[in-house]
């Protein structure tokens, strides 16, 4: 029984075992589909940032109403992209000249405007450089009208960082997770990031990082809200039972989590290049995902192992009992033949008894006396004494009585 105890603890931690793996496997893939369905939606995202920059580039007199059209379609391929936006750098002492030349080109109230720390836009401050929002297309969000025209990105380190960052590279660069300004008065306010594509005179990127840093006229960028970028996924997620939380490695305080039930010990946590930006996923089983991971062979294993105990046992116990019961049989067996043997030995003596009185026996027809197996004449007492386990007594017969002791009476009374 031991042994089958050992066993059975086997197959349960087998069966544990195999359950984990499947569970985190199952996670694990999860993730990483999810994270190539981030990767594929984004580059062509970018690819669509990059076709509109080539439109800037060589139509340099281009206005805001073709820039919209030439962008619409962005929107229809990529759920999460809010806003799309161009941005020149315009130096400090530029600043008016360039405000003039936006209205006269149609932009009739065009300002440089940026938010202070309640989120009110206030006029700009000076800078050596400004990289304002001239041109931009908004996805249509009802109740809230996206309008970041005038902004000035130099006001935001988030922003700013991802921008030297795409310039030094010449490549398109991620900026950290922040809270999107969508306009001047709008309290939506979604977490998200933004991606830069730097754009430079010819529309040919430098060979150096130098000539890249003197080449540069502007950016091309699209603003992104993570919940809306991964709405469906999420929407899966909670279907399927799946928390999530998503952050970047460098400021975990803007993060997006959504629990969909109470967290287990199955998690995956993998991570991807987001542009240059470090992104972590984590996704978290809760127990209606383990439960719709369940297998037969999860419980079927160990209750086979303990079906197979029981039976096990009770055809022991059996065996045992009848066993004992033979060891008892056996016993008494022996008591019985010990017995019978020593019946046999009385046997065997009283026959050899019975045949040594029986046969041909010498007797004298005078005096009575028996002759024995060695020749000698004894007296019958002393021969029936020896030869047998009766005593003898004496007395004297009716018939001798009469004969010798006539005087006597003896038997008179009778």
């Amino acid at each position: 029984m031991f042994g089958f105890a050992v066993l059975l603890l086997i197959s349960i931690y087998f069966v544990n075992e195999d359950r984990k793996r499947k569970i985190n496997t199952e996670i694990n893939q999860r993730n990483a589909a999810f994270i190539q369905q981030i990767n594929e939606t984004l580059r062509f995202s970018v690819e669509n940032l990059q076709s509109a920059s080539n439109v800037i580039v060589y139509f340099k007199n281009i206005t805001i109403e073709q820039f919209q059209g030439i962008t619409t379609r962005n929107f229809d391929s990529d759920p999460g992209l809010l806003i799309i936006e161009w941005q020149p750098i315009v130096k400090g002492d530029l600043k008016e000249q360039f405000i003039r030349k936006a209205r006269l080109g149609g932009l009739t109230n065009f300002r440089l405007w940026e938010p202070d720390k309640s989120g009110n836009p206030i006029p700009v401050s000076f800078r050596d450089e400004h990289v304002p929002v001239y041109f931009m297309r908004s996805r249509n969000i009802a109740n809230d009208q996206l309008d970041t025209l005038g902004l000035d990105l130099a006001w935001s380190k988030e922003r700013m960082e991802s921008k030297w960052q795409a310039r030094g590279a010449g490549r398109a660069r991620s900026s950290e997770f922040f809270n999107v300004v969508t306009g001047p008065n709008s309290d939506y306010a979604p977490l998200g990031f933004a991606i830069t594509l730097p754009v430079y005179n010819q529309g040919l990127v430098p060979s150096n990082r130098l000539d890249r840093q003197k080449d540069i006229i502007g950016y091309m960028a699209g603003v992104y809200s993570l919940e809306d970028l991964i709405k469906n996924e999420i929407k899966d997620f909670a279907e399927q039972g799946l928390n999530i939380d998503i952050h970047d490695e460098r400021n975990d305080e803007h993060r997006l989590s959504i629990q969909s039930g109470i967290e287990s010990q199955y998690t995956s946590k993998m991570g991807f290049d987001l542009y240059g930006i470090k992104i972590n996923v984590c996704l978290n089983a809760t127990k209606e995902f383990i439960a719709r991971q369940f297998e037969l062979i999860w419980i079927a294993l160990p209750l086979s192992m303990a079906v197979f105990g029981i039976v096990t046992f009770i055809l022991f116990r059996r065996i045992e009992l009848k066993n004992h019961q033979l060891d008892n049989a056996q016993t008494d067996l022996k008591a019985v033949n010990s017995q019978l043997e020593e019946s046999v030995l009385d046997l065997k003596k009283a026959l050899a008894d019975v045949k040594t009185l029986s046969g041909l026996l010498p007797i004298c027809s005078h005096c009575k006396k028996v002759r024995d197996d060695q020749g000698y004449w004894n007296s019958i007492e002393s021969y029936l004494d020896e030869h047998s386990d009766a005593k003898l007594s004496h007395g004297i017969c009716q018939d001798c009585a009469t004969k010798y002791y006539p005087d006597f009476g003896i038997y008179d009374e009778e």
